[in-house]
């Protein structure tokens, strides 16, 4: 953060005492703190709206990992339906055998 403020236009304290900072600095510290937080915001918005994740997958997906924590095996159709749901539930259960990793 340091080296935005910095690239920006910071005017450092000369002697202890502080500098009156340009406008052309206020304005880049008002686009740091505000524009770049909402740049971040926008991508997130976007990233979850192009997100594959239905109300139907959800829940599915709540099944499956439901069964596999109480150590059930899989029928067939959850079987399938994990094979094509295994991206997005990465990290969650994700061994072909149905165990836990």
């Amino acid at each position: 953060m340091g080296v935005l403020i910095e690239a920006a236009g910071y005017r450092a304290p000369v002697g202890g005492a502080p500098q009156a900072q340009t406008p052309g600095f206020v304005r880049s510290l008002t686009a740091i703190f505000t524009g770049l937080p909402a740049l971040c915001v926008g991508l997130a918005l976007f990233a979850a709206w192009r997100y594959p994740l239905s109300r139907e997958r959800l829940d599915r997906v709540r099944r499956i990992n439901a069964a596999l924590r109480r150590g059930e095996a899989l029928s067939p159709e959850d079987q399938a339906a994990r094979s094509e749901l295994l991206p997005l539930m990465a990290g969650s259960a994700s061994r072909k055998d149905g165990s836990r990793a």
